[in-house]
């Protein structure tokens, strides 16, 4: 974060966290409660650790933070993170998606993230996860530009990305067609077929009419290697995004040494500095060169597919995203990816 944006966000906050004076002493000034609040989500000191530094008793700094965590929620929260709520808007994503990651119809990308934190023992194993560490589930969708466009805290971390996803307000909003997606269209160039826009996922989702996933990696053809590689370069914006955040927030990388409650808090927080410093385009927060997309790269093997029952519509408009990625849609560059990679 630069100083402008620091400024700025300073600016929005700063009646919010104001404290007043008194006469036997003087209160902690916004500009000083934001910059030590900031710190501690940046390095993921511990409040004795940013004590030390700050010269600020950890019972004060325990005050200080999570009310300057929660005016930054207040304040930024609706307007930062918020799920488009017209077909124009889902357009505007798609067309992103399009130009950046050249993947026509694919509106965000979805995927979880398991954020890890120390649980008291009074909750015994219920945020154990399959790797023997206490968590906590991120869900999120994201935008070509790495935005968080859609935010599901709270889960434990023993529930999979999909059955959360399956559980949450948004997949019944999509399934009562509440989120008012754009209707099906032509792909430009690939006329006689109209095609819906999709959310790209991995292998913990299922595969539906508006949710795109590979093809099982199981006797894979020639076209269906370059339709899971196509799929995989436009999903990897939200694994981006994730790497983004957890490298520029440090407390994401260790054990969160809070609450349940707290720690939701700091994750919401992280998401939506990390939209608000994007919206000001702050050069020290994903530099020009970062932010360039290289499209000739390769990428990683996908996983084992779990086993899903999808209808046979979601089939067909998969196989249909398939032909047009190996036809119109093709790019010169694919199969030599694919053949790099471990498709």
């Amino acid at each position: 974060m630069d100083a402008d944006v620091f400024t700025k966000l300073l600016t929005i906050i700063e009646n919010d966290i104001r404290r007043q004076d008194t006469n036997m002493r003087g209160s902690i000034k916004p500009r000083d409660r934001l910059a030590l609040t900031l710190r501690f989500p940046a390095t993921g000191e511990t409040f004795q650790s940013l004590a030390y530094a700050t010269r600020i008793a950890p019972n004060t700094l325990s005050q200080i933070i999570p009310d300057t965590l929660q005016a930054i929620l207040n304040n930024l929260e609706v307007t930062c993170v918020k799920v488009p709520t017209s077909a124009s808007e889902w357009k505007i994503i798609a067309h992103s998606f399009n130009v950046s990651w050249l993947s026509p119809h694919c509106i965000p990308a979805i995927d979880g993230k398991k954020v890890t934190f120390r649980a008291p023992r009074s909750e015994g194993a219920n945020f154990r996860d399959y790797k023997g560490n206490n968590s906590i589930v991120l869900l999120t969708i994201v935008d070509a530009h790495y935005k968080y466009v859609y935010v599901n805290i709270g889960a434990n971390g023993r529930v999979n990305d999909g059955a959360i996803f399956n559980n949450s307000k948004l997949a019944e909003a999509l399934n009562n067609k509440k989120l008012n997606l754009p209707a099906p269209e032509e792909i430009e160039c690939f006329s006689g077929v109209e095609l819906p826009y999709v959310f790209v996922a991995d292998v913990a989702f299922a595969l539906k009419e508006y949710m795109m996933k590979w093809y099982p990696e199981r006797d894979l053809s020639e076209e269906k290697r370059v339709f899971n590689y196509r799929l995989s370069r436009a999903r990897r914006v939200v694994e981006n995004a994730f790497s983004t955040m957890s490298n520029k927030f440090g407390v994401l990388l260790s054990p969160i040494r809070l609450s349940a409650k707290k720690v939701d808090i700091v994750i919401r927080v992280c998401c939506v500095l990390h939209n608000f410093i994007l919206e000001q385009k702050s050069q020290c927060y994903i530099p020009p060169e970062i932010g360039n997309r290289t499209f000739a790269s390769t990428m990683e093997g996908i996983q084992q597919q779990n086993g899903r029952n999808p209808t046979v519509n979601a089939l067909r408009i998969r196989d249909q995203f398939r032909n047009y990625f190996n036809t119109v849609g093709s790019v010169p560059w694919q199969q030599q990816c694919v053949d790099a990679g471990r498709w």
